[in-house]
């Protein structure tokens, strides 16, 4: 049996493993500003720190009363919207960033009548 390819396994137990030492690191430490933290942030050409955009808050508002006037909570538009609820509690909220995807299918949902403003400048 030639065109076999048989290898000889050795099972150990785990008492028998060599345990390689192992460092802990605390994550999203600011200490030492050499390490890379997990934000991520927009810069312009100078390097200056761009804002990140939220949404406008009277924008928002008008979302939310558009969602009241059709009886719906706010599960029920994230089911018309094929979202995760807490995506639209955190929208309400205004901690949500900007997402075109999110306004497309928001007017796609509820009309597109707004007047408002939808990013905050």
């Amino acid at each position: 049996m030639e065109h076999q390819d048989l290898f000889p396994v050795i099972f150990s137990n785990k008492n028998t493993r060599k345990k390689l030492p192992t460092e802990t690191v605390a994550k999203n430490v600011q200490a030492n500003s050499n390490r890379p933290t997990s934000i991520k942030v927009k810069e312009d050409e100078e390097g200056d720190i761009l804002a990140i955009p939220k949404f406008s808050r009277e924008f928002i508002q008008e979302v939310i009363q558009k969602r009241v006037a059709k009886g719906w909570k706010q599960k029920d538009l994230a089911n018309q919207l094929k979202i995760q609820d807490t995506i639209i509690n955190q929208f309400e909220k205004g901690s949500l960033n900007y997402d075109g995807k999110l306004v497309d299918k928001i007017k796609r949902v509820l009309g597109n009548d707004f007047t408002q403003n939808i990013k905050k400048e």
